[in-house]
């Protein structure tokens, strides 16, 4: 009280509680949802446009990078109504910012297909190839029964590939994650992290993608958006 008669007053009597000054940048988990709903709504619109599966080449980049950047666009002006984007003076930097990660995503898959075509070596040209035919796939409720054990579990899987190879017979579905960063994925970029047991959420989206539909699973991956490559 005596260094503040006020400050006494508005905690001691009326219990109020002082709220800290906003912060200027924009958090971590709203950069990751206006990511993952940008990548959404391009894909969305690209199917809608062009089917699906929407398999991405070199020669796609013309028309699919100004496509990502509108839907970055949108994706913010949609996040403005319900997140805190930062303070508005730093806010073309911060969309400067999250539009380079989008590009070099996309370069990097682009160029990964283009290398399953092109060359033999690293591991692209011994994936399956597939395309995009979902974003945001609802998993209601899945069952994994192994050694005795049995349990339920429902998700989100962010993105859903069918395969486009003729090199194989039948039909094979693909579980991808985006991930802001590699860092962020589970066990990071440990080459031990399978091995670990900690890799668990995309193999589980991807039993119960293979159980909704029937196809065969041909992978499982984390994207680092960020680092544009894929991760685990």
């Amino acid at each position: 009280y005596a260094k503040c008669p006020w400050a006494f007053f508005a905690s001691r009597l009326l219990r109020l509680e002082q709220e800290d000054d906003p912060d200027q940048e924009m958090e971590a988990t709203t950069r990751g949802t206006i990511l993952h709903e940008a990548l959404r709504l391009f894909f969305d619109q690209a199917i809608e446009q062009r089917g699906a599966p929407l398999y991405l080449r070199e020669d796609d980049l013309a028309w699919a990078e100004p496509a990502l950047v509108d839907a970055l666009d949108r994706a913010m002006e949609a996040a403005r109504e319900h997140e805190y984007l930062g303070h508005p003076t730093l806010l073309p930097a911060k969309r400067e910012e999250l539009r380079r990660i989008l590009l070099t995503y996309i370069r990097a898959e682009a160029g990964e297909h283009e290398l399953s075509h092109s060359s033999n070596r690293g591991n692209a040209p011994r994936l399956v190839r597939s395309g995009v035919v979902e974003h945001e796939r609802e998993i209601g409720e899945a069952v994994l029964d192994r050694n005795g054990v049995r349990f339920k579990y429902r998700g989100r899987i962010d993105r859903v590939e069918e395969s486009v190879d003729d090199r194989f017979e039948g039909e094979f579905v693909a579980a991808v994650d985006y991930k802001t960063s590699s860092s962020s994925a589970p066990g990071g970029t440990k080459s031990t992290a399978w091995g670990e047991g900690v890799v668990l959420q995309v193999p589980l989206y991807a039993h119960a993608l293979g159980e909704q539909t029937g196809k065969e699973v041909s992978r499982v991956e984390y994207w680092g958006l960020k680092q544009g490559k894929p991760v685990q």
